[in-house]
């Protein structure tokens, strides 16, 4: 399979503190993976580099796809629509209802995010992510806040979603990580 991610060299700082030295990974076409390592080495601001959001200082980053589908450690949810409306803005056209009703959230769907538990609220940016149609998911702490049960739908909903396609997360647990089928990428 062609490599879908490269990261060659990569140097990343946020201001006087360096982040990224020399990183250096590839991810194939339709592989997991789960990045590893200590509070602050830079495993979100990996995704960031992937979703664009942030540029190397040095190196280079290739990302083939059309469409990056992120789940943010922040959910993110638009206040002014309805957990639905949130879901459906990024769902290509895909009613969000089925989504939402498999991850517990059949009794919210018309409800405004504020009203949301910060479990729910977790759940309904998943839902927003896994909805539609991306080439690559970019999951950033995609289970904090959540009980096993629904840890277990989270991870049914990704299974389902995103088969053949690549997924690139953080994850706190290495269970969770080999239970999505993970490889695992340390950074230092």
């Amino acid at each position: 399979m062609p490599e879908q991610i490269i990261f060659d060299g990569v140097c990343f700082s946020y201001g006087r503190k360096r982040v990224l030295n020399q990183l250096s990974f590839s991810v194939e076409a339709g592989e997991r993976i789960c990045l590893f390592g200590p509070s602050g080495c830079g495993k979100s601001t990996v995704l960031r580099l992937i979703c664009g959001l942030e540029k190397p200082n040095a190196g280079k980053i290739t990302v083939n796809a059309k469409q990056v589908r992120p789940v943010f450690q922040e959910d993110r949810l638009l206040p002014f629509l309805s957990v639905a409306e949130n879901v459906a803005m990024f769902s290509d056209g895909e009613d969000p209802t089925e989504i939402l009703t498999e991850l517990g959230l059949a009794e919210v769907l018309n409800e405004p995010p504020k009203k949301l538990s910060g479990g729910m609220a977790r759940r309904a940016a998943l839902a927003r992510s896994l909805a539609g149609n991306g080439d690559i998911y970019v999951l950033d702490e995609p289970f904090n806040g959540l009980d096993d049960a629904n840890v277990e739908r989270a991870i049914e909903q990704i299974d389902k979603r995103t088969a053949g396609k690549t997924v690139i997360c953080v994850l706190h647990s290495l269970d969770d990580a080999k239970r999505l089928g993970c490889r695992i990428i340390h950074i230092e």
